[in-house]
């Protein structure tokens, strides 16, 4: 017995959305932090490439125009009067601990001290105050030997610093439209993804495992049993308990339904119960009457279908083959399907002269010609045996057994309930 619990659907659906939730918002939350990170980024790359483009611009023009380099901090000083949201400076190598550094906040002199130290330009990023400060060396180039005796070309000179308020280009509306996106679609992808797994696990497969159970039970058959298969799902759970308990008793109500029908569905002719007592009546007749009966048994052994990508059941080919015996026979005639592949005719007012020709006349009719065949699709293999009642025996068994001798194949045996045996 299973020892998980079933659950009402409205709380499975519940615990397995929460469970959805805690899983799919901290992966969004995840993902849109990383989209984040990497936006911020390219925001503050192009950032820094802008400032340092804006100094060297400058410098270039100003000393285009006849400004030497050593009037570098004049002209930083003269590019703030331009700038509203940045502010440039420049420290020589031998003046910071002068009155130059004065005019640099904490996070300058400390941007100063790495770049003196490293020799490479350092770039901070201040979220809190939305600004951006950093800075890059100047090193001697062969031209400016000549105004700083003693010094090889590559040394350090000084740096270029600069404290920038950042564009709120992540605050556009356009970046929260962009973030509240990506969140949303992995939110709604991953929720989505769980909970199709989740359905399809516990809800869809094992409806899908009952239809298929349901599809192919068989009332007709001798045993029919319904095994338990205990379901998370309480709705779906109790359908299988309710098979479970009811398929006896469908069971039941179906053999009484058939017992009810005279004809048997695939042939459509009589039941084999039907069999030995309309035997015993039109034995009862010959006796009273003085008029013989005969009988036909006639055997399937095979159809061959002509046109092999033919998908007709074996259903429909019983019928077609029954449709060809009901043609042959006559109206006062009886047909019975006693067995899977085995029909009896009882044939009224026939007498041993008559029979004869009429089981000849079956066998022609199941050998038939090409373009006979090519009308009904398939071509059938049949045995034929009669027996005439009082000519050839006084009995129902004896009489069957008879016609059975007359067969192709009379190994065979079936007994006076009409129950074939091998």
């Amino acid at each position: 017995m299973s020892t998980h619990q079933t659950k009402p659907f409205i709380d499975y659906l519940l615990r397995r959305i929460v469970f959805m939730v805690l899983i799919s918002l901290p992966l969004a939350a995840v993902v849109t932090m990383i989209s984040g990170y990497f936006l911020s980024k390219d925001v503050f790359d192009d950032h820094i490439s802008k400032q340092k483009r804006i100094v060297q611009e400058d410098i270039q023009n100003r000393l285009m125009a006849g400004w030497i380099p050593k009037d570098l901090e004049a002209i930083l000083l003269d590019l703030n009067k331009h700038q509203s949201i940045s502010h440039y400076y420049f420290m020589p190598e031998n003046d910071f601990a002068k009155s130059h550094s004065d005019l640099l906040s904490q996070s300058l002199k400390n941007t100063l001290k790495s770049i003196q130290h490293s020799g490479t330009a350092v770039y901070e990023l201040q979220i809190s105050k939305h600004n951006v400060t950093g800075g890059f060396p100047i090193h001697l180039e062969p031209h400016c030997i000549q105004c700083h005796p003693g010094k090889n070309v590559g040394d350090y000179a000084g740096a270029v610093l600069f404290e920038s308020h950042l564009e709120p280009l992540l605050l556009n509306w356009t970046n929260v439209l962009t973030f509240l996106g990506v969140f949303m679609l992995t939110f709604i992808g991953v929720g989505s993804y769980i909970m199709i797994r989740i359905l399809r696990n516990d809800v869809v497969t094992p409806l899908c495992q009952l239809s298929d159970r349901i599809f192919h039970l068989r009332l007709q058959d001798t045993d029919v049993q319904w095994q338990r298969d205990p379901k998370q799902i309480l709705e779906i759970d109790r359908i299988d308990e309710y098979l479970h308990h009811n398929i006896k008793e469908l069971k039941n109500v179906h053999d009484k339904l058939e017992a009810l029908f005279v004809t048997e569905h695939e042939s459509g002719f009589f039941h084999e119960t039907r069999f030995k007592e309309t035997m015993q009546y039109e034995m009862f007749r010959a006796k009273r009457y003085q008029r013989r009966f005969s009988i036909l048994i006639i055997k399937l052994l095979k159809i061959v279908p002509l046109d092999h990508t033919q998908k007709a059941s074996t259903a429909e080919r019983i019928h077609l083959f029954s449709q060809l015996i009901r043609h042959e026979i006559r109206d006062s005639d009886i047909p019975f399907r006693v067995g899977k592949q085995l029909f009896i005719v009882i044939t009224p007012e026939t007498d041993e002269t008559c029979i004869p020709s009429m089981a000849k006349s079956f066998e022609e009719k199941f050998r038939p010609s090409e373009e006979e065949a090519a009308e009904t699709g398939y071509r059938f293999e049949v045995s034929v045996g009669y027996a005439t009642y009082e000519y050839d025996a006084k009995t129902a068994k004896e009489l069957s057994k008879v016609a059975l001798m007359r067969m192709n194949h009379p190994e065979e045996e079936i007994d006076f309930d009409g129950k074939e045996v091998q």
